[in-house]
């Protein structure tokens, strides 16, 4: 093959290779990428928590079905400063029984799932998840009437034939 045939195609490798980087999204990188950058990747939030600092914490929830809520913190700056799943299971474990509905909602995000029971006045908030060993499980947090945590269960079965 000749020096312009092998340029040619080192040309066309290049130029492919150049267009798919394009198309791809880019990374987010804490204290560079900002919150723009974080919805054209992630798109709107679910649940925006506005802090006393500045600061923002955005919720991106992976529904129907997805065993994930990511949270983004944006600093005062409009920087990212960190983004995590709150659905792990380290973080299930640290559920303390004062929580109320609006602390639950911003460690994992609003419920998949929820009902209200009318005969007892209770409702469930259920959220998917996978455990350390990468299994699906459902975090149940059920409420009496008056909105304290009555019962938090993690339990193995999918409710309706719901896959996570």
């Amino acid at each position: 093959m000749s020096i312009v045939g092998s340029l040619t195609r080192a040309g066309a490798i290049l130029a492919t290779l150049a267009a798919c980087t394009s198309e791809a999204p880019h990374a987010l990188v804490p204290g560079l990428s900002t919150e723009a950058d974080v919805r054209e990747t992630h798109g709107r939030p679910e649940i925006i928590w506005e802090q006393g600092d500045g600061s923002r914490e955005l919720q991106f929830a992976q529904r129907p079905g997805g065993a994930s809520v990511r949270v983004v913190r944006i600093g005062p700056d409009g920087r990212l400063r960190e983004a995590f799943d709150a659905l792990d299971a380290a973080r299930v474990a640290r559920i303390d029984p004062r929580w109320q509905r609006d602390d639950l909602r911003r460690h994992f995000g609003g419920p998949a799932q929820s009902a209200f029971y009318s005969l007892s006045g209770r409702t469930l908030w259920r959220w998917p998840f996978r455990d350390e060993t990468g299994s699906p499980r459902w975090l149940e947090i059920i409420f009496e009437a008056s909105g304290r945590q009555a019962a938090v269960e993690v339990v193995a079965d999918a409710p309706d034939g719901v896959a996570i």
